[in-house]
């Protein structure tokens, strides 16, 4: 830091637009107020008069940058993406807001008050922590053939050979709680009070969007934006890490080894899930409707012995 920005020594400070509230126990950091009414303001008034040029993108692309950063995980990245094409593509002037960008605005101005403070602990507090453990995977078989997801969609085989694709999802999650094992399709970490969560996949681009909190692909990316953002709700800490396979086994519906952990079952229903999910690919038009809650709850199930 420059000399000139030093601050004294103090419980409260204001950094890089970010508000630090020191305790015993670690530190607390919340959205900076000042710098929330200056962006909020700046986007009003981008939409009231339905413009926005390459220097006002550039100069919210850099204030918002604290609102994906590592202390709010990635919520609100997916948002950036129009800021940030208007910034390197478009025109110097002033150009009207195309609906990706006017869709982010109206967002942001939802996301901005509504993110909740993140507490950092102190090295002692965190040993007592135990971050819980997500193994994930995806493989689908059709006609005797096995490829992962991404494959299948590249070839584009019909939506009626689809349906008859089998295995499909599989998890491993060792909860931070207690010894317990679980086996999952889905979101099944729903109502734990965790502070941090490391999730393994073993798909270079899953885990690079997932980790980035965004996707080159619009409808994944609105997905995965929802996912951050309901995460930062729940003040998790996630971190995707790519990892070779390790729950191949659980998604080709082999168990031996899942009984030998003693691991429990849990089968959602995901016909209740299916539109949902689809949805949370559209271009949402308030946080609520872009809410992956919504997603989470359909695909609580009831866990069973293996």
């Amino acid at each position: 830091m420059k000399e000139a920005k030093e601050k004294p020594p103090a419980r409260e400070h204001t950094l890089l637009g970010v508000q630090w509230q020191l305790t015993s126990d670690g530190a607390w950091a919340s959205p900076g107020t000042e710098r929330v009414r200056k962006v909020t303001e700046a986007i009003r008034d981008c939409l009231r008069r339905g413009l926005c040029s390459t220097p006002v993108a550039a100069k919210l692309a850099g204030k918002l940058a604290f609102v994906c950063s590592g202390l709010f995980g990635k919520a609100g990245q997916a948002l950036l993406r129009a800021v940030y094409k208007r910034q390197h593509s478009g025109p110097g002037g002033d150009a009207p807001l195309s609906a990706a960008l006017r869709a982010s605005f109206l967002l942001l101005l939802e996301l901005l008050p509504r993110l909740r403070p993140r507490f950092v602990p102190t090295l002692t507090r965190a040993l007592r922590y135990k971050a819980a453990v997500l193994y994930a995977d995806a493989f689908l078989t059709l006609h005797d053939q096995r490829m992962c997801a991404n494959q299948w969609a590249r070839q584009g085989p019909p939506l009626h050979e689809l349906r008859n694709l089998t295995n499909g999802w599989g998890a491993v999650f060792f909860g931070a709680t207690g010894p317990g094992t679980h086996i999952a399709d889905g979101m099944f970490v729903q109502g734990l009070h965790l502070l941090a969560i490391v999730c393994f996949v073993d798909n270079v681009a899953a885990e690079r969007a997932l980790a980035r909190g965004s996707s080159k692909n619009a409808g994944l990316s609105w997905l995965i934006g929802a996912f951050w953002i309901w995460a930062a709700e729940k003040s998790w800490q996630v971190h995707f890490q790519r990892v070779t396979s390790n729950s191949d086994e659980i998604s080709r519906g082999q168990f031996d080894i899942a009984q030998a952990l003693g691991c429990r079952w849990i089968e959602p229903d995901f016909n209740k899930a299916w539109p949902v999910l689809l949805r949370l690919q559209q271009t949402p038009v308030s946080l609520d409707q872009w809410n992956f809650q919504q997603l989470a709850t359909k695909l609580q199930a009831t866990d069973t012995a293996l």
